[in-house]
């Protein structure tokens, strides 16, 4: 078990499959990026026994228009034990002008095997310099409300329902 005390399974054979789609219409100028994606593993090892093989199916659509791009992903998964899921949506929306990048990204969460769940939203903007040097802020907030029965008595997060908290922040790194 881990410190939290649960029995943390191993996963041995994955296999996973996807397909994606990546076209610029000259017409338009419109650009979409779409994918698919599918993965199943084998619940092995000590623990094996209290796990169900795990699996995870995701989704992705990006649409761009000159300095515009809307994005949107969604994934789910069993988190590996009977009846369990795990389920988030994510959507995106950035605007582009010369070195300039700025982005509201928004996405939710929720987990039945830690019985949570929760969401974030995030603005930010960023500049590339002709170095390849990118420096960039922003501000983010989340919130996570948690049942704090019996399912999550291992779990500090567990001793209040509701956590939240907001952050700014400041990025910088390089691009090449």
């Amino acid at each position: 078990p881990d410190r939290a005390g649960l029995a943390i399974g191993e996963v041995d054979d994955v296999i996973e499959a996807g397909l994606s789609f990546d076209h610029r219409f000259r017409t338009s100028g419109q650009r979409w990026t779409l994918a698919l994606s599918a993965s199943q593993g084998r619940a092995s090892g000590e623990f094996a026994a209290n796990h169900e093989d795990p699996w995870a199916v995701g989704a992705r659509a990006i649409w761009s228009k000159g300095p515009v791009s809307l994005g949107a992903a969604w994934l789910s998964s069993n988190d590996g034990v009977d009846d369990g899921r795990y389920t988030s949506w994510a959507g995106s929306a950035a605007y582009e002008t010369g070195p300039w990048l700025s982005a509201l990204e928004l996405s939710w969460a929720r987990s039945d095997l830690v019985e949570a769940q929760g969401w974030t939203a995030q603005i930010g903007s960023s500049r590339v310099f002709d170095t390849g040097f990118v420096a960039g802020a922003g501000v983010r907030h989340s919130e996570l409300d948690v049942d704090p029965g019996p399912a999550n008595a291992g779990f500090a997060a567990a001793s209040g329902r509701l956590t939240a908290g907001t952050l700014v922040f400041a990025e910088a790194g390089l691009r090449f």
